[in-house]
């Protein structure tokens, strides 16, 4: 399967496993830009992040990022006036 152009971040495990603390260290997360096949079904990946710039991993240190919209569930709403989404909740000034 490939990665680009797929949102990914480094495993919790990948960061126990070099001691980092999950805790203090945001995990680092970002697009994949570009993608080198290696043996073994895995690959080299260059991911494009925001808050980090360009950084390079295994496919095995990181994990997709699921991209949710969240529901939101109101018991003062009827079912036809429930919000679906959170930003139909979100003034806007």
């Amino acid at each position: 399967m490939s990665l680009l152009g797929k949102e990914v971040r480094f495993t919790a495990q990948f960061l126990r496993d070099t001691g980092q603390h999950i805790g203090d260290w945001p995990l680092k997360r970002g697009t994949v830009v570009r993608e080198l096949p290696l043996n073994g079904g895995n690959s080299l990946v260059t991911v494009d992040d925001a808050a980090f710039g360009e950084w390079k991993a295994h496919s095995a240190n990181i994990e997709l990022v699921k991209s949710t919209r969240n529901s939101v569930v109101d018991e003062d709403f009827s079912d036809d006036q429930l919000p679906r989404n959170i930003e139909d909740r979100i003034d806007v000034y």
